[in-house]
């Protein structure tokens, strides 16, 4: 009985380790992997940032739209152009959902230089074909723009929506409120406590029967 009850107990424990992890995160892709997806594999830096257009809600900036121009120095696959263009997101406003497993093209900012793995995504632009699709180089060197700067550049004639408290700009993919993988936001709800709660159940539930037994 004691080892039947020692395997439910590690059996719990796998179960909550093992949903916790899968939320976690998506495992990286190979390189081969990643070229298989690849409409373009190129070496190039961000020459310049441009903003294109925003999001709002009622007296909110929700998100601005930003498009990197990239110069190509070397390509490996695809017959790049000279240039291309990665257009990507800034939000102001954290999303509401905690848990989000999408992958949304991160920041690219003047200075990055890196190989790229790249999807054409039509109209000349071009994406990340994962989150991981990116190699910086040793010389790359992105300059985010400011909180300041991105509204400045939003908003060039006029003053912006009232906003919440904005996220400043990072270099950091880590600290990007673009990412790919899971990511569980901090803004706690009970939400982002499924896999403890679930884990706790079973616990109960699990002694309750033992009680009764």
């Amino acid at each position: 009985m004691s080892i039947v009850r020692s395997g439910f107990w590690l059996g719990l424990v796998g179960l909550f380790f093992t949903t916790t992890m899968a939320w976690a995160g998506i495992a990286p892709q190979t390189e081969e992997e990643m070229e298989a997806l690849s409409s373009l594999v190129v070496e190039a830096e961000v020459v310049s940032v441009a903003v294109v257009g925003v999001t709002e809600v009622p007296g909110e900036l929700q998100r601005v739209h930003l498009e990197a121009t990239l110069e190509v120095t070397y390509d490996y696959l695809g017959g790049s152009p000279a240039t291309l263009s990665i257009p990507f997101n800034w939000d102001f406003i954290q999303p509401e959902d905690l848990l989000s497993c999408g992958f949304t093209e991160p920041a690219h900012w003047v200075g990055e230089k890196a190989k790229y793995y790249l999807w054409d995504s039509g109209e000349g632009t071009y994406g990340q074909v994962s989150y991981d699709s990116l190699f910086e180089l040793e010389e790359s060197d992105p300059q985010a723009w400011t909180h300041e700067e991105i509204l400045e550049a939003a908003y060039p004639t006029e003053e912006p929506p009232i906003e919440n408290p904005p996220v400043e700009p990072t270099d950091d993919p880590s600290a990007s409120t673009t990412g790919g993988g899971c990511t569980v936001s901090a803004q706690g709800t009970p939400g982002s406590l499924f896999p403890l709660v679930l884990f706790a159940f079973l616990v109960l539930n699990a002694r309750r029967r033992q009680q009764l037994s």
